[in-house]
């Protein structure tokens, strides 16, 4: 018995065949071509594992993710103190600002940084009064600006202004208002920390 042999089609039919796949048709059945929105449809669905549908890396790269930008306070105390001079107290409240660290690290940073000297409230503040007068600030009125920036009282009363000499710019303070009123001209005085000593004494050596 001779085994039945499988026709083989001939070109044509196979020509007409491809035509009918590719335009979606084989077999009396519809072929939808794969869509594009589709693929990106199956995409999220792959994304989701175990009821959580995870973030796309794409729509939001990792680097975009906020971090801790230093690993301790003590850091980020380093950071600050290299590009801004702090008096102790400020550089606290800077530091608390943050609001990551607690009071025992942000106090632990603290005397980490004055360790090595990058915090010296007494320094800062002798080395301020010569740099405040040369723009016409009384000794009251230096007194009353360090308060305000964190510097102690016991270190504000042990300044030593002996070298400031307070007269002569008090003098050259009384030349800006020259021509107003006395009154207003003793108010302005007053105000930038003269005591009624040094402006009459800044008069006098006016006038000679």
């Amino acid at each position: 018995m001779m085994a039945t042999m499988r026709k083989i089609p001939i070109p044509e039919e196979n020509r007409k065949k491809s035509e009918k796949l590719f335009e979606g048709k084989e077999n009396g059945i519809d072929i939808k071509p794969v869509k594009e929105k589709d693929v990106k449809k199956e995409k999220t669905q792959e994304e989701i594992h175990d009821g959580s549908k995870e973030i796309s890396e794409k729509k939001y790269p990792q680097d975009t993710v906020k971090k801790r930008s230093y690993k301790s306070a003590e850091e980020y105390a380093l950071m600050l103190v290299s590009s801004h001079t702090y008096t102790e107290r400020a550089l606290f409240l800077k530091i608390k600002s943050k609001k990551v660290y607690s009071d025992k690290e942000t106090q632990k940073a603290i005397d980490y940084v004055k360790r090595f000297g990058y915090i010296n409230d007494r320094r800062l503040a002798q080395d301020s009064v010569e740099r405040l007068a040369a723009k016409c600030y009384g000794r009251i009125k230096i007194c009353r600006y360090l308060a305000a920036k964190g510097i102690p009282e016991e270190i504000i009363e042990e300044l030593d202004f002996s070298g400031t000499d307070f007269i002569s710019y008090c003098k050259k303070l009384l030349h800006r208002y020259r021509g107003k009123p006395d009154e207003k001209i003793m108010r302005a005085l007053l105000n930038a920390g003269y005591t009624y000593d040094e402006i009459s004494q800044a008069k006098k050596a006016s006038y000679e």
